[in-house]
């Protein structure tokens, strides 16, 4: 069973890459990736990309994290995710900045991969 936490991380980034109404296969990949690092099966992570675009059902709530740390890690991969395309657009930014501001934090370092 998987904790409230990482269900909101799975779903969170979801709906980041949807956000746009087109999630690429360079989105998938790395929503995929953070899924199993979650624990997740990757049946479910596909069928849940997969749907995202047409469920009108899918809980469309921020993500709020009962840690802080989480929140942080969330909020760096969720901007990793929308430079995939190394493009950051309004409504990726708009999206992380609400997520930011409902999980009160105020700073977040995101640092590039190597």
């Amino acid at each position: 069973m998987f904790t409230q936490d990482e269900s909101n991380y799975l779903r969170g980034l979801i709906i980041l890459a949807a956000v746009d109404r087109d999630i690429t296969e360079s989105e998938r990949r790395f929503i995929m990736d953070i899924g199993k690092k979650l624990g997740f099966e990757r049946r479910y992570c596909a069928e849940s990309i997969e749907g995202v675009l047409n469920n009108e059902y899918l809980d469309q709530t921020i993500p709020v994290f009962s840690n802080p740390n989480t929140a942080e890690k969330f909020l760096q991969d969720c901007y990793r995710l929308a430079m995939v395309d190394n493009q950051l657009n309004f409504k990726e930014a708009s999206w992380i900045n609400v997520v930011a501001i409902n999980n009160n934090i105020l700073h977040v370092e995101f640092m590039e991969d190597s």
